[in-house]
């Protein structure tokens, strides 16, 4: 398995609602809009250099997400996952 992403850029407000509906979160997402010096407000991965080697994403990013919650909840008691999905409603 290796994460090479898919280069498509995604916010971090949307990445943060796509993860949240995973968890069947239903209440709402704020932010306080205050972000630090540096930080990024979305992230897009170059993955250019790995077209040279025939890589290409296999998985989108909405399933990965459904596949990481997936996990998360399979992983109960192994680490604090109930803390995240407690949170999440």
């Amino acid at each position: 398995l290796i994460n090479i992403a898919s280069g498509q850029t995604v916010s971090i407000r949307e990445l943060a609602a796509m993860f949240l509906k995973e968890l069947g979160y239903r209440g709402k997402l704020s932010f306080t809009g205050t972000i630090p010096i540096g930080t990024p407000r979305c992230w897009r991965a170059d993955n250019s250099t790995l077209s040279g080697l025939e890589l290409s994403p296999r998985v989108a990013l909405e399933d990965g997400l459904r596949e990481y919650v997936r996990w998360i909840r399979n992983a109960k008691g192994t680490f604090d996952s109930h803390r995240i999905l407690a949170r999440a409603g």
